[in-house]
């Protein structure tokens, strides 16, 4: 652990953590709405007779009464998927577009080194680099306008608070 921290500096200058802005846009698409429950089948009678007419009337009837029946059931179940679906697709979009707002409003003002979008993006950095699995992030970034500078402040343990045995066995 204590070699981990003490070369911390050496890692973090040799990557180069800088952030893909392609990447930080959404660029995919919400699926599309595909509904794979088959519309009902109504049932169809094969008996023939002189008398299976009567039983015939009375089947049919109940074939209808059913078929009409799973059709209305099908319709709701079809209408309640697809204002679910809508809905979703619409939280969807309206996330994507105001991510890739806030991203394109970010790299704008980054590039004219504006001093709030440098120290959020510098931050971002920060939050997706590769640290020491024990390190608690506790920084603080400054950007100068005027001098072009980034100044990140961490709050580190010190050497001496690390235990100095290697291992146990």
């Amino acid at each position: 652990i204590k070699r981990e921290y003490s070369e911390i500096l050496t890692h973090s200058l040799a990557t180069d953590d800088r952030l893909d802005w392609d990447k930080l846009f959404i660029k995919k698409n919400y699926q599309d709405f595909i509904y794979n429950v088959p519309y009902p089948v109504k049932e169809q009678s094969n008996s023939k007779g002189i008398f299976s007419n009567l039983f015939e009337k009375m089947k049919a009837g109940k074939i209808n009464e059913a078929y009409n029946t799973a059709c209305v059931e099908y319709e709701n179940e079809k209408k309640a998927i697809l204002t679910e679906y809508v809905k979703n697709r619409q939280l969807f979009e309206n996330e994507k577009r105001e991510r890739n707002a806030e991203m394109l409003f970010l790299k704008y003002y980054f590039e004219k080194s504006e001093k709030s979008a440098v120290e959020k993006y510098s931050k971002m950095v920060l939050e997706s680099s590769e640290y020491p699995r024990n390190l608690i992030l506790q920084h603080k970034i400054t950007y100068s306008t005027s001098q072009r500078t980034l100044a990140v402040d961490f709050l580190l343990p010190k050497i001496e608070d690390f235990p100095t045995v290697e291992e146990y066995s």
